[in-house]
């Protein structure tokens, strides 16, 4: 039997018909909306950083520990860049949508994000109901590990680029200032943030589950298999909840593993996902 668009909506307002708590997970494609690009290839990054394209490096030699060292006037300027971008780039409407309805369940939300660009707080979203597994960009701190780890105030913003061209210094030590971002093959990240977002995270999951009364809707946002580690965890915390997971995303649809068959995909952009979620909410709680 040929499986219609009535049939995903009706899938969908039963996995959302009397959900008392959501848990959120979003990835680069959350920002697509906004304006943000997501570089997929070389080609957009290149065009947008031609000093990258001169050295061949792609994005993830950008974000690396060794590059930031050896080619600091090359990276240090990206992030610089990425940071101005995300804090002149205003949250899309779906945000606000998306945190209406998860502020109105009775046992609440949180998030989950692959995300540095800082917008979920920035559309309202609680601090202590976000897990950012990858760190935020609008915190730096010393390249020196042992400094940060040590210092009294570890994690420091820097200024505007219209403000200050220098290369930002950590301001216990003098040494370059690096984000506060998980790297590939980074051993230099603090992750002491991280670490109380996870907890706050587990609390939230673990109490949901031990109780084990309401419903839990889970919701992922343009995750791409790129870094699936967004998608993975969305997809077994699904599993943990005996829910299926309701993946937003306009391409790249598939399960992390095959085990997992219990996902209504919705192939469009996170804005247009998040008014068809709303849509049916309301429709199944009425």
């Amino acid at each position: 039997m040929r499986y219609s668009y009535k049939d995903t909506l009706d899938e969908l307002k039963n996995t959302l018909e009397g959900i008392t708590s959501v848990i959120i997970y979003t990835g680069a494609g959350m920002g697509v909306d906004s304006g943000l690009e997501v570089f997929r290839g070389n080609q957009g990054l290149w065009e947008k950083y031609p000093e990258a394209r001169n050295l061949n490096m792609s994005f993830q030699d950008l974000a690396n520990p060794y590059h930031l060292e050896k080619y600091p006037d090359l990276v240090v300027p990206f992030y610089r860049d990425r940071l101005e971008t995300y804090l002149d780039t205003e949250p899309h409407k779906g945000h606000q949508t998306l945190l209406e309805l998860a502020e109105s369940l009775e046992d609440g939300y949180f998030c989950c994000t692959s995300n540095v660009d800082g917008h979920l707080q920035k559309a309202g979203f609680s601090p202590e109901k976000i897990h950012e597994i990858h760190g935020q960009i609008s915190y730096w701190q010393c390249t020196v590990f042992r400094c940060a780890e040590s210092s009294a105030a570890p994690l420091f913003t820097i200024p505007r680029q219209s403000e200050s061209k220098d290369h930002p210094r950590c301001p216990t030590c003098n040494a370059l200032a690096r984000p506060n971002l998980l790297m590939f093959y980074d051993l230099g990240w603090l992750d002491n943030e991280f670490a109380k977002q996870s907890r706050r995270k587990n609390e939230f999951l673990n109490h949901r589950l031990e109780h084990n009364k309401g419903k839990t809707a889970v919701i992922e946002l343009g995750a791409g298999h790129a870094i699936p580690s967004i998608r993975m965890e969305a997809e077994l915390t699904a599993e943990d909840f005996k829910t299926k997971l309701i993946r937003i995303n306009p391409e790249d649809m598939q399960p992390c593993e095959e085990r997992n068959e219990g996902i209504i995909n919705l192939q469009c952009s996170a804005l247009e996902g998040i008014k068809l979620i709303k849509q049916c909410f309301d429709e199944a709680n009425q």
